[in-house]
This record gives C-alpha cells, structure tokens and sequence, in this order.
C-alpha cells in the first residue's frame, strides 16, 4: 500500500485494518502533515501579525501626515533627516553667491534627499528629474514650507496628546 492509499485512513480503521508496519508509516505521515499544518499556521500567524503591525503603522503614519503644495508629506522625522536638518541650517543665514559650487549642489542633494524621503508620494528619482536643475532657493523655500507644515502637525499632536494626559490625571 503507497503513502496515498495510506492516508485515507482514518485514525480507528488504520487501527483496526493495517499491519504494524502500515500502522508505523501511517503514523509517519499523519505526524509530517501535522507539522506542516502547524508550520503554515505559524506563517499564516505571522504574515498576519506583519500585515496587522504594518496596518497599525499605516494608520499612525497618515495620522501625521500634512499637505504642502498639494504633496503628501509625512510629519514623523526620523534621526537621520534631522540630522540634515541640522547640516541644512548651518547654511540658513548665508547667500548663495557666498556658496562654493560644492556647498549648493550638497545643499541641494540634502534638501531633495530630504523632501522625498519625506513625500509619500513620488521617489527619490522623480524628486531629481523634477527638481535636479531647480535653483537652491526653489527647493530651499518648498523644504522650508514642508519643515513648518511638519512643525504644526507636531505641535498639534503633542497639545491632544498632553491634553489627553490631562484628563486622564484629572479622572
């Protein structure tokens, strides 16, 4: 009898009908497809808690997302962008004619690097093809405009958040 033939057994007739030698690979291939049930359940469980994480993340991130221009912008800056915030800032008070070609085209590359990493919308090589050859004052006042939406949403979500605090220490 083959593995198939096997298998339409159930537990009780395996029992009753099959020699010892059925009866062990019987028991072989219940227990292997067993397992291979809880593994597909495991992955199913896991592709559901990514997908569930994934949801959750989705929503808090459009929570804090604002619109500059017409563009998506996402307001959660992380340690990396702020870091060129801060070597972008070091340039606030300058001219561009007090710039070296060196200074404007990294200036540049920061703030378009910036704005896409921050756009939900189009990628980074859209952002170059539409603002590559853009003069530094273009691009400068779109990330000052996206940097000042941010700073609104933030401050707004820190005043319902510490507000929420407060209501629940008062109850």
């Amino acid at each position: 009898m083959d593995d198939e033939q096997l298998l339409q057994f159930d537990e009780q007739q395996a029992r009753q009908q099959l020699n010892d030698e059925q009866l062990e690979r019987y028991n072989e291939l219940k227990q292997g497809e067993l397992k291979d049930a809880i593994e597909e359940k495991e992955e199913k469980d896991n592709e559901a808690r990514t997908k569930g994480l994934q949801a959750v993340r989705e929503s808090k991130e459009s929570e804090l997302t604002t619109q500059v221009q017409g563009l998506n912008f996402l307001a959660d800056i992380n340690d990396k962008q702020v870091s060129k915030l801060r070597r972008l800032s070091q340039y606030e008070d300058k001219k561009e004619e007090n710039l070296n070609d060196q200074e404007v085209a990294n200036i540049k590359d920061d703030l378009i690097s910036l704005l896409s990493e921050l756009n939900k919308d189009y990628t980074e090589d859209e952002w170059r093809d539409e603002f590559g050859d853009a003069g530094l004052f273009t691009i400068a006042s779109l990330a000052y405009d996206v940097v000042d939406a941010i700073e609104e949403v933030t401050e707004e979500k820190k005043s319902s958040l510490n507000n929420g605090r407060r209501k629940t220490a008062q109850t």
